[in-house]
């Protein structure tokens, strides 16, 4: 509706606009041939005939006006001169000298005579004077302005804005109807379906921790009875990564509800990041990897602490998981004027340039970068994300240099 009303807006400001153009330009054509014509379109006489080839006192002059100059003109033809009201106020020396009102019954010797004073001392040598388009010019010495009477231009002009916008607006309100009530057609299905994806989702998960509990019991009774081997480890391990799974879809779908309940607290979001990252200084070392932790400052935030170290950990682990052989990990902390900042970076081997917000989506995948060879779930990155939405923030995901992917929280 906003695009629909800045498109319908821009058109009918450029018509209204075009309009007012060609309204001034025909007012200033008039007067040009007036100021042409010595301020007069007629034979100015006292009821006498004027020289040879000019018309009476009610006559245009046909010295000045041949039979073929309205020939091309778009807003003048041979009935103009009758049609047109003007009045002009001579000066001369300074002193005002003569006031015409012959073709004007609007206006009276005084009225007009207060208009020459008004726009004399305008530094413009024409524009408006209430309703009547003026005119700066020297005719045989003297100075005349010249006064054009627009009203019946300018009212229609005016009626035509005013009910231009009127007619939009309500073309607006009809056009939001119609698209409030369709929309609803169009967009229902797919907001029932995504709802049942997500029920789907959190009900599946649920159900299935049952049976993962009692494949994790019956695994132990056979090492009780068998002892450990291959098969149950590889048994232990996918229950393992199954539990964590739907772990972290039921705490998926708790952070995605409209309004999920947190248990905000004062606590320092320094220590937060280094008792987090503790844990994986001694996977860094067995893997080969480096780990950096930089959290100078005392940093503290109003939030759900456990929240924010359940986003944390989904970072650190897919930091860890995706980095490349023997690259470096690190996590930064810092507060700003207004905002809290953590930055948390990894090496890469290759990986596209640019935004990957992408990866924020339910099992995302980088093809590149990201495969399910490490074992990871793809859920870890939209938990993050959802922890971080629901205490109002924002998080985004780059590769500045195809060699570093790097994961920005703003708290």
């Amino acid at each position: 509706m906003i695009a629909v009303a800045a498109v319908l807006l821009t058109i009918i400001g450029i018509v209204n606009i075009v309009n007012y153009v060609y309204l001034n330009e025909s007012a200033d054509e008039k007067l040009a041939l007036l100021a042409k014509n010595g301020g007069s379109f007629f034979n100015e006489g006292n009821n006498e005939f004027g020289p040879p080839g000019a018309g009476g006192p009610d006559e245009p002059d046909a010295s000045i006006l041949p039979p073929d100059f309205f020939v091309g003109r778009r807003w003048m033809n041979e009935e103009t001169p009758y049609e047109v009201r003007y009045f002009s106020v001579t000066y001369e020396n300074g002193e005002l000298t003569e006031v015409n009102v012959r073709r004007i019954a609007s206006v009276d010797e005084q009225e007009a005579a207060a208009y020459g004073a008004e726009v004399r001392g305008n530094k413009s040598d024409k524009g408006y004077a209430d309703d009547y388009r003026y005119l700066k010019t020297t005719i045989d010495g003297k100075e005349v302005y010249l006064f054009l009477d627009c009203s019946g231009d300018l009212t229609t002009y005016r009626d035509f804005v005013l009910y231009s916008f009127l007619i939009s607006a309500a073309g607006l309100v009809v056009v939001f109807i119609l698209v409030m009530f369709f929309s609803k057609m169009v967009v229902k299905p797919v907001a029932d379906s995504y709802e049942k994806q997500k029920q789907f989702i959190t009900d599946a998960s649920h159900e299935l921790k049952t049976p993962l509990t009692i494949i994790s019991a019956n695994t132990e009774i056979l090492e009780m009875d068998a002892g450990e081997n291959e098969w149950t480890e590889s048994i232990r391990h996918q229950v393992s990564r199954l539990t964590e799974m739907t772990n972290n879809l039921v705490y998926l779908s708790r952070m995605e509800e409209e309004n999920p309940r947190l248990n905000s607290t004062d606590f320092s979001l320094s220590d937060l990041v280094r008792d987090t990252a503790a844990p994986y200084e001694a996977l860094a070392m067995t893997s080969g990897k480096t780990l950096s932790v930089f959290a100078p400052d005392e940093v503290r935030f109003f939030g759900d602490e456990k929240a924010i170290k359940q986003a944390l950990t989904m970072l650190f682990d897919n930091a860890m998981k995706y980095s490349s052989a023997h690259g470096a990990v690190s996590v930064s902390c810092r507060a700003t004027a207004k905002e809290k900042v953590i930055v948390v970076e990894n090496d890469v081997d290759d990986m596209e340039i640019g935004k990957h917000d992408e990866l924020f989506e339910r099992f995302a995948r980088s093809d590149k970068s990201r495969n399910s060879k490490t074992g990871g779930s793809g859920i870890g990155m939209a938990v993050a994300q959802a922890v971080v939405k629901a205490h109002g923030g924002r998080i985004s995901a780059e590769c500045p240099d195809r060699k570093t992917f790097v994961v920005t929280i703003i708290l």
